[in-house]
């Protein structure tokens, strides 16, 4: 039996420009992180094959498992291309196949991503602002939009709330990596902010986060870009810990998304051991 194989990369996924790669490997010095050539594949290493599910075939009440053929090539940009655009390597390896988020979340989203609607959505500038419980898997699909609209060719980030206060304040000590993050996040095509409102609570560090919200947002609603915001408040929590002005933007051009249900978190660890013993690995995938 021929083995299967994944999907080939979108013609929106390329491989890193020389001053994008060389910051790609500033920011992750470690080869067994970054692996300096395909030949070191993230998936396969170096065997050319591996084994996952089949998406086609149901065995009792999962996917059947099937043997693939590693195109290492493609996983190797896929990986550099997403790590430079800040989703980090555990989002990349988990699709739609594993997503157990609220059904009718999981519809909102997908509903915005479909060829006749994406289009539209971005430029409107149209966001999502999705809200719930901890481990319900906001952080999931946000990264399911942001990786399906770099692979149209969408500019796309993904950061967290601590790395733009560290940003704005140069806490990394480095101007230029400084510089560079502040620029893209404003002008990308599409922004993730994940999880907001962790930051510490006192008065002078709830004030500098509402301008650095209120800065980003404003920015990119007069430009028309799309922001998604992952977050365990609810739009009435969140209007309170960042003020009116934030939650009027918010209002204006975000479609508020409810992820409700119990934290998956604890059963991960499970299911990672299930993987392992069936011999399993996970590859990076877009959807």
């Amino acid at each position: 039996m021929s083995k299967l194989k994944l999907p080939p990369n979108p013609k929106g996924i390329r491989i890193l420009k020389g001053a994008e790669s060389d910051l790609l490997k500033k920011l992750y010095p470690d080869p067994k992180r970054l692996p300096p050539s395909w030949r070191q594949c993230i998936t396969c290493k170096g065997t050319h094959e591996f084994k996952w599910y089949d998406r086609d075939r149901i065995e009792g009440n999962s996917f059947a498992t099937a043997e693939y053929e590693c195109d290492c090539v493609s996983q190797w940009v896929l990986h550099r291309y997403f790590l430079y655009n800040g989703i980090g390597v555990n989002l990349q390896r988990i699709g739609w196949i594993n997503c157990v988020s609220d059904e009718s979340a999981r519809r909102t989203v997908q509903s915005y991503l479909m060829d006749q609607n994406l289009d539209w959505n971005v430029e409107q500038g149209t966001g999502l602002y999705m809200y719930g419980p901890k481990g319900t898997g906001k952080s999931l699909m946000a990264s399911l939009f942001l990786r399906r609209t770099l692979s149209l060719g969408y500019s796309g980030h993904w950061t967290s709330f601590h790395e733009m206060r560290a940003a704005k304040t140069n806490d990394w000590d480095d101007q230029e990596r400084s510089n560079w993050f502040n620029s893209k996040i404003l002008s990308t095509s599409v922004l993730v902010i994940d999880d907001p409102g962790q930051e510490n609570k006192s008065d002078r560090s709830i004030d500098f986060s509402r301008t650095i919200l209120d800065e980003v947002i404003r920015y990119r609603m007069s430009a028309s870009l799309p922001t998604v915001i992952t977050s365990n408040k609810t739009p009435d929590e969140f209007r309170m810990l960042y003020g009116g002005n934030v939650d009027s933007l918010i209002q204006e051009r975000m479609i508020q998304v409810p992820v409700p249900g119990d934290d998956y978190r604890p059963n991960m660890r499970p299911d990672s051991l299930r993987e392992r013993e069936l011999g399993l690995t996970r590859p990076i995938v877009i959807a």
